[in-house]
């Protein structure tokens, strides 16, 4: 993360005191266009943990679109690339476990992000591994990562208006 001047950060009604500027993520590319005022406007609204969990999930979605970016055939022909899916398909189920554990109830209260599927999956992938082929895993980060992320920006946006 980026270290950002004080003046950029502070939200409305938070205190610039109690914030470690540089765990504020910077509009530099990382989780994309989440703004630095959206991101804290997001942190008041649900809290600097569960805030921190979604914006990570838009990092692991970033790297998904950049993977898939390759193309398909590439990602089915090497092995290295389905390995690195398999990485951001698990640090995504762990973003989400994280969230959980920060606000135990969550993820059911904002059923519509798909959240538990992210990390159905993830359990998925890491105890029936030898059930998963590289078409399924193509189909996650081509199709399913890219649906939450979109879902995961307009909630974002939405506490950002809210605050």
């Amino acid at each position: 993360m980026t270290d950002v001047p004080v003046s950029d950060v502070s939200a409305p009604g938070e205190s610039v005191a109690d914030e470690s500027v540089s765990d504020v993520p910077a509009p530099d590319g990382s989780a994309s266009d989440v703004s630095v005022r959206a991101y804290l406007s997001l942190r008041s609204e649900v809290g600097p943990r569960v805030a921190q969990g979604l914006h990570d999930l838009l990092d692991n979605g970033d790297r998904a679109a950049r993977l898939v970016a390759r193309g398909r055939s590439a990602f089915i022909d090497d092995e290295m690339l389905q390995f690195a899916g398999d990485s951001i398909i698990a640090k995504a189920g762990e973003d989400v476990a994280r969230i959980d554990r920060a606000s135990p109830g969550f993820i059911e209260a904002h059923a519509d992000l798909e959240l538990r599927q992210v990390l159905d999956t993830r359990n998925y992938l890491i105890y029936a591994y030898e059930a998963i082929d590289s078409a399924i895993l193509w189909g996650v980060l081509s199709e399913d990562i890219p649906r939450l992320a979109a879902k995961l920006r307009a909630f974002i946006t939405e506490a950002s208006d809210a605050v």
